[in-house]
C-alpha cells in the first residue's frame, strides 16, 4: 500500500465494502461513507455509535486508480461557506448538495449546531451568526466519499476493535 493514503471508518462492524445506501443522511456532507485520517477520531466514532462492539475499518486509497480530473472533489476550510453547506445538508430536506464525488472539510461539533439551532429558533441569518463562530475550534478533517466512483478508489485493508 505504498502508493495509497490510509483512511479510518469507526463503526460497530466490519465493512469490507462500502454501500451509500447503508449511509445516513442529514449529515456534515450529506448522504456519504465519512473517513478520517486520525485514526483516534475514528475509534471515537465507533465507540460513539456502540462501545461493546467498537471498530474500526482501515482502507487504502488507491490514488494510482484516479485518474486525472475524473473526481469531482470539494475541498472546504472552516469558514461561512463550510458552515452554510453543513446547515443545508443537516437540515434541509429539499437541499440538493452539488454533484460531488468527495467532499473534504472540518468535522462540525455540537457548538456549531448551536448556532444552528439559533438560525432556526430566533430567525437568524446565517449572515446573522457566521461571525460569531470560531472556526479555529474546526480541526479535524472528514472525509466523505459521496459515489461509487469515489467508493471505487478505497481498498479495505484490515478491522480491529477498539
Amino acid at each position: 500500500m505504498s502508493d495509497s493514503l490510509i483512511l479510518y471508518h469507526g463503526t460497530d462492524s466490519k465493512i469490507l465494502t462500502p454501500d451509500l445506501a447503508k449511509c445516513n443522511s442529514y449529515r456534515d456532507f450529506g448522504r456519504a461513507f465519512y473517513l478520517s485520517y486520525n485514526k483516534g477520531l475514528a475509534k471515537n466514532w465507533a465507540e460513539k455509535k456502540n462501545p461493546v462492539r467498537a471498530k474500526v475499518n482501515d482502507y487504502g486509497i488507491m490514488l494510482n486508480n484516479a485518474e486525472d480530473g475524473c473526481l469531482k472533489i470539494k475541498r472546504f476550510k472552516a469558514d461561512a461557506k463550510w458552515a452554510k453547506f453543513v446547515y443545508d445538508n443537516r437540515t434541509n430536506a429539499n437541499f440538493v448538495r452539488p454533484d460531488y464525488d468527495i467532499v473534504i472539510g472540518p468535522i462540525a461539533d455540537n457548538t456549531l449546531q448551536d448556532w444552528f439551532n439559533k438560525i432556526d429558533e430566533e430567525g437568524l441569518s446565517f449572515g446573522d451568526v457566521a461571525s460569531k463562530i470560531q472556526y479555529k475550534k474546526f480541526k479535524d478533517d472528514q472525509f466523505a466519499f459521496c459515489s461509487t466512483k469515489a467508493l471505487n478508489l478505497l481498498k479495505w485493508v484490515g478491522c480491529h476493535d477498539c
